[in-house]
């Protein structure tokens, strides 16, 4: 298995990924399939250049031979110039529980290093106690903060730190 970042002329790759991810897991993103399936070539060129130009936000992939295993987003806060957030976090179903989300977390972390970032931050949804436990196994710790997934969704979430 090899984790790496996407390149600009791997839109294509991002695109499929991601709707595995949302069709896979629909109630831990805050989209849904069929909205984001439809969108425009032009949308998923704008979403590869957020995830590849410099000093931007960043997309790591999991693969093994031709086959995408898993992904996850680093992204910069936008109130918190000292800080970054996870997001998109996810494994094909038939690897999970096989050191591929910690693996993706652990790539994540590094380059918020890197970044120079002091916390990294994420939601999860409180009923996703896998998720929990892979990310509390990582270092990151429960906040008292809590929310919702979306205004659409009445997906209860809570937010997990890790200091850097």
């Amino acid at each position: 298995m090899k984790i790496r970042s996407i390149t600009a002329n791997e839109v294509s790759v991002l695109r499929d990924t991601r709707l595995r991810a949302l069709r896979d897991s629909p109630d831990a993103f805050g989209e849904n399939f069929e909205a984001i399936a439809g969108r425009p070539t032009s949308y998923w060129n704008d979403q590869s250049a957020a995830v590849t130009e410099p000093h931007r936000n960043v997309l790591f992939l999991a693969f093994e031979g031709g086959d995408t295993l898993g992904m996850i987003y680093g992204l910069r806060d936008p109130e918190d110039k000292t800080a970054g957030r996870i997001t998109g976090m996810w494994v094909d179903p038939s690897r999970r529980r096989s050191g591929i989300g910690r693996a993706l977390l652990q790539a994540v972390l590094d380059w918020a290093i890197t970044e120079e970032f002091k916390t990294v931050g994420l939601w999860v949804a409180v009923d996703n106690q896998s998720a929990i436990d892979l990310y509390r196994q990582a270092g990151f710790v429960v906040t008292e903060a809590r929310g919702r997934l979306n205004e659409h969704l009445a997906i209860e979430t809570l937010k997990m730190v890790f200091e850097l």
